[in-house]
């Protein structure tokens, strides 16, 4: 799956260029900081930031799991992650 190109039209002549793709492992350090610094609520944003660059690490190379960013000029400024199944590797 390639990256998809979002425009938004804000209303007043300025636009938001955001493209959306699969993320990579070399991601997973931007992607971890993001949820260390934005859902600093639940288990999650306890553990710290090793282990949430492992967690993500690891959903991104697994067939069970997927991890999607969208990035605005280069920058990663989002991202959803989920799994398909808790029970396997």
């Amino acid at each position: 799956m390639g990256w998809q190109n979002c425009c938004e039209d804000r209303g007043n002549s300025s636009k938001i260029n955001m493209n959306i793709g699969k993320s990579k492992a070399g991601d997973c350090t931007l992607i971890a900081t993001l949820h260390q610094k934005y859902i600093n609520t639940g288990f999650l944003s306890s553990v710290g930031l090793p282990f949430l660059k492992l967690l993500y690490k690891s959903m991104i190379s697994s067939q069970y799991a997927f991890c999607f960013i969208a990035r605005e000029d280069d920058k990663i400024i989002g991202f959803i992650s989920g799994v398909i199944n808790v029970g396997r590797r």
